[in-house]
């Protein structure tokens, strides 16, 4: 299946756009309602599609040549930069106490799972679309 221009240049970033503050509105009505406490499954949908969306904005940044000079580097690949940003939001978590220390090994665990899992989901979608071999 191949992109025209249209839907790279324009229906791709607007529908990121819209879900990055879906989910954005979602952490934070979750934060103020203290639904992650509540909703067992939450966090996990949230860390699942926190790593689709990095590593999908990822793939469209990379599609729009949008920084050549820091995208030609070989070694930064969306599971990299998928992983540094996982690392970053599980150190803002703990500093600003969005989880508790009893079991922050694990929680931190867990949330690296789930967050690969959906960065592995959109690696599978958009690497044989996006990148020219």
């Amino acid at each position: 299946m191949q992109y025209n221009k249209w839907n790279m240049k324009v229906i791709m970033p607007l529908a990121l756009t819209v879900l990055w503050i879906l989910f954005l509105g979602i952490h934070y009505v979750s934060i103020y309602l203290s639904s992650y406490e509540a909703v067992w499954w939450l966090d996990i949908l949230m860390h699942t599609w926190g790593g689709f969306l990095v590593v999908t904005i990822w793939y469209q940044v990379k599609t729009i040549n949008a920084f050549p000079f820091l995208m030609s580097r070989k070694w930064l690949s969306p599971l990299i930069v998928l992983f540094l940003a996982m690392v970053i939001w599980e150190l803002f978590e703990f500093k600003f106490g969005l989880v508790t220390e009893f079991n922050y090994v694990a929680d931190t665990a867990y949330d690296f799972l789930n967050g690969f899992g959906g960065g592995i989901v959109s690696f599978m979608l958009f690497h044989s679309r996006t990148i020219k071999k």
